[in-house]
């Protein structure tokens, strides 16, 4: 068999790969937009959830509660994140503990949330309840930030080893510290990456259900702050979804995926906004 048959039949495979996975998304996003898009309305979004009353119920609590999730979790896991990463690729040596903390990092994502959420059931629903009031949003943001830390560490890791080391040279030829080299040059230049690792988190985070269920808790009232117990998107899903015969539920829960959608898509563009803004900055300084 020649090369260029080769190339041909890999190029082949490429391309049907791509389309099953293109046309995957376009029939689950397209299944669920058909059948969300004519049950939202103004009430639906901007009602409280009523147990008794399906018609006229809505997620805005819910809502609620997923944005507090994501940015708490973010706030917290971000900075952690990036730092660790600077350490692990720019001051850690190839040592025994830095091979080991980089297996346990790579060990800990393929870890299920299940288990992530039992563990912060027990340590911040159940033995920190004085400082997180239990079920709460804080207990929920918290275990996410455990759960998403190694993907952001380890993505961020590699987006730092992409930086070629002719830009630091060139940032100590000119006098700079290493400290300057990595706020001024390596974290700019960056930056692509490290949005791409936040977008993946946040895409987790709102994806999961499990480890809410476990520490936030299910509460459908509009949460009051941090310290409130809050059903997100994705558990208030699930508890429509598990209701089965109610047509009613399930017309909710199909337009709920639907915002839920839609709501990923919104942080998704607001976080790039953001990062222009942030390179636009640092371009002028």
């Amino acid at each position: 068999m020649s090369r260029k048959v080769k190339d041909n039949i890999q190029l082949a495979l490429i391309w049907i790969a791509s389309a099953i996975t293109i046309l995957s998304l376009v029939l689950i996003v397209g299944f669920v937009l058909k059948n969300g898009l004519s049950h939202i309305s103004f009430d639906f979004l901007f009602n409280s959830y009523s147990v008794s009353n399906h018609e006229n119920s809505g997620i805005l609590p819910m809502i609620v509660g997923t944005i507090y999730i994501v940015v708490l979790t973010l706030l917290i896991a971000t900075p952690i994140s990036i730092f660790s990463a600077i350490y692990l690729n720019e001051y850690a040596r190839d040592t025994r503990v830095t091979r080991i903390i980089r297996f346990a990092i790579d060990g800990l994502v393929s870890v299920p949330s299940i288990v992530y959420g039992l563990f912060g059931f027990s340590l911040f629903v159940t033995i920190l309840q004085p400082l997180t009031n239990g079920y709460s949003i804080l207990s929920g943001s918290l275990t996410l930030t455990i759960m998403i830390l190694p993907i952001l560490i380890k993505t961020i890791e590699e987006t730092l080893k992409t930086i070629p080391n002719d830009l630091r040279e060139a940032s100590y030829g000119l006098g700079a510290s290493k400290v300057q080299t990595i706020f001024k040059v390596i974290l700019p230049t960056s930056m692509s990456g490290i949005i791409s690792a936040i977008i993946l988190g946040m895409g987790r985070i709102i994806s999961e259900s499990a480890p809410l269920l476990l520490t936030a808790g299910m509460v459908y009232y509009m949460p009051e702050g941090i310290f409130s117990s809050s059903r997100t998107l994705t558990t208030h899903l699930y508890y429509l979804a598990s209701e089965g015969v109610n047509d009613a539920a399930k017309s909710q829960a199909y337009a709920t995926a639907t915002i839920l959608i839609i709501l990923i898509v919104l942080l998704n563009l607001l976080t790039k906004w953001v990062a222009k803004r942030i390179n636009k900055k640092v371009g002028k300084s």
